[in-house]
């Protein structure tokens, strides 16, 4: 047995070792998202700007949530070691002492464990303030302001380029618009029957395309965009909804100070 316990500990020592020349690598990794996927994936797979701002603000609420949880984890933990730092000195039973500074050790394990991740979180924060700023501006650019009103007028387009996005991956996977995309084409105004004859030449006209790049999907995705942005208005007129905005309610921008 004690043969073991001395190569249990010459391995711990080594793991030890090892994981501590790895740490500065294995940092690479904190934050769970690289930039590049968040900028593609996670908020460029939207298809608006407002869209991607909602989606830039709704991680960001997540990691600020997180943040918070993480850094009163630490604190609480810190407290802890120094109540347990403070009571070792009345402590005369050598076990409880070794307990405690066993406790102790657990504790900073913990918080060393923690902190990895949040500087992670922090690191992704910025990412994502970034692309925060750089949508705003474009979404002012476009618009003058950026508030509900404008976040309301860019969702037709929207859900115009996310029908058509939809059925165009449904058709090059079977060659037809299934039941679910037809009725969200129908809900916006949009006839599902001419969106298949769009589709169907956009996709011929990719057919002796080598060109890797997705632009040529954009462009059509915002074409039809534009040819449609009124369509959903159309269709609110006919089932008989009054389809000017009540914007009472909205957050709406009252100066050009906050452009």
């Amino acid at each position: 047995m004690d043969i073991i316990r001395r190569d249990t500990n010459a391995l711990a020592t080594k793991a030890d070792a090892s994981i501590a020349k790895c740490e500065r690598t294995m940092a690479i990794w904190n934050h769970s998202r690289s930039a590049g996927m968040l900028k593609t994936i996670t908020i460029g797979g939207e298809y608006s700007p407002m869209r991607r701002l909602r989606q830039v603000a709704a991680e960001m609420s997540r990691k600020k949530q997180a943040m918070n949880e993480a850094k009163h984890k630490v604190k609480k933990k810190a407290i802890r070691i120094k109540m347990l730092q403070r009571d070792l000195d009345a402590m005369t039973d050598e076990l409880d002492r070794e307990m405690a500074m066993a406790r102790i050790e657990e504790l900073q394990d913990t918080i060393h464990a923690i902190e990895g991740p949040y500087i992670g979180a922090m690191q992704e924060v910025q990412e994502l303030s970034a692309i925060h700023d750089s949508l705003r501006a474009q979404i002012i650019a476009e618009h003058g302001k950026l508030d509900e009103e404008v976040y309301e007028a860019e969702e037709y387009r929207y859900w115009v380029k996310r029908a058509f996005a939809q059925s165009m991956r449904e058709v090059r996977e079977c060659g037809r618009i299934k039941t679910g995309n037809q009725e969200l084409l129908e809900q916006i105004g949009i006839n599902p029957s001419v969106a298949m004859k769009l589709i169907n030449a956009q996709l011929a006209s990719e057919a002796d395309e080598m060109n890797m790049s997705s632009a040529g999907v954009e462009a059509f995705l915002d074409r039809v965009a534009e040819e449609c942005k009124a369509l959903p208005t159309e269709k609110i007129m006919r089932i008989g909804f009054n389809p000017e905005q009540i914007t009472d309610h909205l957050l709406l921008e009252t100066s050009n100070e906050d452009l």
